[in-house]
């Protein structure tokens, strides 16, 4: 960002001056000098505020540089054009005042902005807004006030402030500049993580105390060695009794086995008995079916007689069919004959009729050639007559297309008018977009400052659960630390009485007291002397004493942060919700954020899309607009060859009908229509005639070949029939001679009976073989079992059963006992083991855990240094900005002095951690706080200091371009070499940056030829320039 100008009205000092900064484009350097109060720093409070709606000093604010002398006619206002990234801007801000009005009142005029861009372009984009506008620059230039005023903007003492700061303060504005909110998010995940790790810790131990308390008959409160001994001694103690166990279900197994066997062979002997018993009935049953086999027998041996002679049979019967047909054929042959016959006679009598019809066919061929000769004229008179109709149709079609096209242009020019009146509806499209983008980019902030509450509020819950939890451990803390101080105390007092009743028993007479030395003891303490304690119980209740007393201290410890830890989470959550509002607009304290969020959005969407509807609308329109002011000069032309091409199709109209009239006088028909068609049936009724004489003549031919062959078939027939009849009487008489020959008595009806009954001889010859197979396998079944049987009696199987269901119900009590034992042990090893692998990995995981909580402290900074990740990252920008900013101050200083930063904190905690300034003295050869600095040598530091900070965050920033540094006042505290070493490094900047000194040192006036001077007169300030003639 360069600025070009600056236009001021009626805003501090200023009645109305225009600041050209392109006048310094050749020489970068330039002063602003003017005496003090002059208005100098108005010129930088106008620039901010044209920018960022607020002023460079945060006590006052636009509203309030309205100047005194403004009349009550006229606005206050400021304008600044800028270039950026090649492109002009031109921003115009008035501030909330009153104006007078109509009636002569005095009327409120809110605070007005216009954002125009491309300025140098014909149709710029204008934002009128002030929210969007806002949003814009800040998105544009990738800075908010602050940050410009860091960067670009170095305003009366504030520079210094800088570099002695405190490392928080310097955090929050390296941050800001350097964007490393990043690897506070990684801080907080991996604070997530390591509670999640706790928390698996604690599931882990939940998991093996239920184990361990599912063993109900081993102290769950036993140390684990001891508790897994325990175990084993129950698991090996099961494991004796399952032996023995094992050994009774053997033997019962075998007992089971014997009464089962018994049972086994009496049910065979039963079921054998029973068997015989329904196979001698079976067998009785077969007997009595003898003789219908007997029957079944006679009848397959006639049918397998038959079956050997029914070829000769099947051959007679035959031949009387065919007889029969032929009888049949030569009667319809017969009726064929005469009825051919007949047909022969009518077909000659037709014949004689077309032969006397030939004279008037011969007439008809004569008018037919007359009439096929005329054809052409009657073509051509066809032809005149469609000319014309065609002529008549062109000539009406014509006149309609003229009148639609005239009636269409009409129409035309009304959807233009109608066109133009819709566009000029999108005039505040463009507005409506770029309010969309920065409203876009207001509602993804805000969404940032929710996600950023989220976290607060889940990790304040998590630090209040765990300072809930800290403070009733401490409470148990403090009670055992009460407990182990009197178990320490009465132990002491319990070894003093002892020792005193030791010297009691030990006093004699004329012996000195060990205590006070006399011979006498005339009353020695009477002590009861009580049980023995050693040193190593003292110093056992000692150390649990001291113990407590650690765990008493490291709970407050942890209490104290965790407090301090949840008052600044309550704090971040205050400012983050005030500043969500700010975002949200939220007048509603008491308003959802999530919901409000979620109607923003919902808002934003429902805007986008009318706005995405908008913009294809008028693209339609604009279109449409140009596609119907082509159709309108289409339509025009159109109209004009219309008339001309009706004109002369009347003409040639005319013109075709004197031609036709002459044309049409001598002839017949009215058009070739009608001629072909007469034609047409004089050639039908001559062709009919023909093909009737054609048609007879080859019927008669036809019928007289039907004659012939009917009568062949006639005469082939009969002699057929009485071939056939001899050979049939032949075959009867063989057949007769069968009969009579066959070894049982039948007739000539046997061969029909035997034909009728033949499919039945296989069924009849499968139940004789079935009945005998039947017969024979149940008769060697009864001989079967009757050897088995071997003449026993019968058999009672209930006491048999009895046994056998004892002895499988004491062996099922047996194994039940055994399973149940089995499965105990089962389990009881499953525990065992799983406690052991638990009480593995809650070890493993407590390693883990130490390791992961020390990096989590490291990250968050929790340690000795109160060095968080982010400050590191911080600390590593910050030296690159010294590195960069050692070369000025080395020049400024005469090589006095150079930047390095502190490796030890400059206060208590992270506040003056990690990024305090030291200045490596040339002099005094050693380091020294940078805030031990005097008044000159400071301001030469801040100044290396902001201009390196300056040139480091552009580079690390892509979207950061500053072509502008201005300094505001701090050079009188120079002596006159390092005021010019402050000018050459000034001058010396790279890039081409304009640089402006604010500055009423008459030693800069002499220095610097470029100036911009402000002069006041009665309080009225104008500016005039002061340049170098090159």
């Amino acid at each position: 960002m360069r600025p070009l100008k600056l236009e001021l009205t009626y805003f501090g000092p200023y009645r109305h001056v225009l600041v050209d900064f392109t006048k310094f484009n050749s020489q970068p350097l330039f002063l602003i000098s003017g005496k003090t109060g002059s208005g100098k720093t108005t010129l930088f409070d106008g620039m901010c505020y044209a920018l960022f709606n607020q002023t460079t000093n945060d006590q006052r604010d636009a509203a309030s540089l309205r100047s005194d002398f403004a009349p009550n006619t006229a606005e206050s206002a400021v304008k600044l054009t800028f270039e950026h990234e090649g492109i002009k801007y031109q921003i115009t801000r008035k501030p909330a005042q009153q104006v007078l009005g109509r009636g002569h009142k005095l009327v409120n005029h809110v605070a007005h902005v216009e954002l125009l861009y491309p300025a140098d372009s014909d149709q710029p984009k204008s934002i009128t807004k002030i929210s969007v506008a806002d949003s814009f620059i800040k998105n544009l230039l990738h800075l908010d006030k602050e940050q410009f005023r860091q960067i670009a903007l170095l305003p009366q003492g504030k520079f210094r402030q800088f570099l002695s700061s405190s490392s928080s303060d310097k955090a929050a504005i390296l941050g800001s500049l350097f964007n490393t909110k990043l690897y506070q998010r990684w801080t907080q995940i991996l604070k997530d993580q390591l509670a999640a790790q706790e928390k698996g810790q604690e599931q882990l131990q939940t998991q093996l105390n239920t184990l361990m308390q599912s063993e109900h008959d081993v102290d769950s409160n036993l140390p684990h060695t001891e508790w897994a001994a325990a175990v084993k001694a129950r698991i090996d103690q099961q494991e004796e009794q399952q032996a023995k166990l094992v050994q009774a279900v053997e033997e019962q197994e075998k007992r089971e086995a014997k009464a089962n066997a018994q049972l086994q062979a009496a049910s065979v002997l039963k079921d054998q008995q029973t068997e015989l018993t329904q196979v001698n009935a079976h067998l009785a049953t077969l007997k009595g079916q003898s003789q219908a086999i007997t029957k079944a027998t006679q009848t397959i041996h006639r049918l397998e007689w038959f079956n050997a002679r029914q070829k000769d049979y099947f051959a007679y019967q035959n031949g009387q069919q065919r007889l029969q047909e032929l009888q049949k054929q030569l009667q319809t042959a017969q009726q064929k004959l005469t009825e051919t016959t007949q047909q022969q006679g009518q077909a000659q009598k037709a014949l004689d009729q077309l032969q006397a019809q030939k004279a008037t066919i011969d007439d008809l061929k004569t008018q037919a050639s007359v009439l096929t000769s005329q054809l052409p004229t009657y073509e051509q008179q066809d032809r005149l007559q469609l000319q014309l109709t065609k002529q008549k149709q062109e000539v009406a079609a014509q006149k309609d297309s003229f009148e639609k096209d005239q009636q269409a242009l009409s129409q035309v020019k009304e959807q233009l008018t109608k066109i133009a009146q819709q566009l000029a509806q999108f005039h505040d499209l463009e507005d409506d977009r770029v309010q969309l983008v920065n409203s876009q980019h207001q509602l993804a902030d805000a969404d940032r400052l929710w996600q950023q509450l989220q976290d607060v509020q889940r990790d304040q819950e998590t630090k209040q659960q765990e300072l809930k939890e800290v403070q009733q451990q401490l409470v148990a803390a403090n009670q055992q630390l009460k407990t182990s101080k009197k178990e320490y105390e009465d132990l002491q007092d319990q070894r003093t009485r002892n020792q005193i009743a030791a010297l009691v028993a030990k006093l004699h007479d004329n012996q000195a007291c060990p205590v006070c030395g006399s011979l006498d003891h005339p009353h020695p303490a009477e002590v009861e002397k009580g049980q023995q304690v050693t040193d190593e119980e003292l110093d056992h209740t000692n150390e649990a004493y001291v113990m407590a007393g650690k765990q008493q201290a490291r709970l407050q410890s942890q209490q104290h942060q965790l407090t301090a830890a949840v008052q600044a989470n309550e704090q971040q959550l205050g400012n983050l919700g005030t500043q969500l509002r700010t975002t949200l607009k939220m007048q509603d304290q008491a308003a959802d954020f999530s919901a409000t969020l979620k109607e923003k959005h919902s808002q934003l969407n429902e805007l986008s899309a009318q706005l995405q509807g908008q913009q294809k609308l008028k693209g339609q329109l604009e279109k449409q607009q140009q596609t119907d002011t082509e159709k309108q000069q289409e339509l025009q032309r159109n109209l004009d060859q219309a008339q001309k091409n009706l004109n002369d199709l009347q003409l040639q109209m005319t013109q075709t009908q004197s031609t036709f009239a002459t044309q049409t006088k001598h002839l017949q028909y009215p058009d070739l229509k009608q001629a072909q068609a007469a034609l047409k049936q004089l050639q039908k009724q001559v062709t009919a005639y023909d093909q009737k004489v054609s048609q007879v003549t080859e019927q008669l031919s036809n019928l007289q070949q039907t004659v012939s062959a009917y009568q062949g078939q006639v005469e082939q027939g009969q002699k057929e029939q009485a071939d056939l009849q001899s050979t049939q009487s032949k075959r009867h008489s063989q057949l007769t001679d069968m009969l009579a020959e066959a070894d049982f008595n039948c007739d000539w009806s046997f061969w029909q009976w035997a034909q009728d009954n033949n499919d039945q001889l296989k069924s009849l010859q499968q139940q004789v073989e079935n009945y005998q197979l039947e017969l024979g396998k149940t008769q060697a079944q009864a001989a079967k079992l009757k050897q088995a049987i071997d003449d026993r009696g019968p058999v009672d199987l209930a006491p048999l059963k009895q046994a056998a269901t004892a002895a499988h119900q004491q062996l099922a009590q047996l194994q039940e006992q055994s399973g149940s034992l089995k499965q105990a042990i089962a389990q009881h090893k499953a525990n065992l083991k799983q406690v052991q692998e638990l009480l593995q990995k809650q070890e493993q995981a407590f390693t883990k855990l130490a390791e992961f909580k020390t990096l989590v402290s490291v990250v968050d900074g929790n340690t000795d240094s109160h060095l968080s990740l982010e400050r590191y990252v911080l600390r590593s920008y910050f030296d690159e900005v010294l590195q960069a900013a050692n070369p000025r101050l080395q020049e400024l200083s005469n090589g006095r002095y150079l930047f390095a930063l502190s490796d030890e904190s400059q206060g208590r905690g992270a506040k003056w951690t990690g990024l305090e300034v030291n200045v490596y003295d040339d002099n005094a050869g050693r380091y020294r706080s940078a805030r031990t600095l005097s008044g000159g040598e400071s301001f030469i530091a801040s100044l290396a200091l902001a201009l390196a900070l300056s040139d480091v965050v552009q580079q690390h920033q892509g979207g950061v371009h500053i072509d502008a540094l201005f300094v505001d006042e701090g050079f009188g505290s120079l002596d006159a070499d390092a005021l010019q070493q402050a000018l050459q490094a000034l001058q010396t900047i790279h890039g081409g940056r304009m640089v402006g000194i604010i500055s009423h040192v008459a030693a800069l006036e002499e220095q610097i030829p470029n100036q911009l001077q402000v002069e006041t007169d009665h309080g009225v300030s104008t500016v005039k320039y002061q340049l170098e003639e090159l």
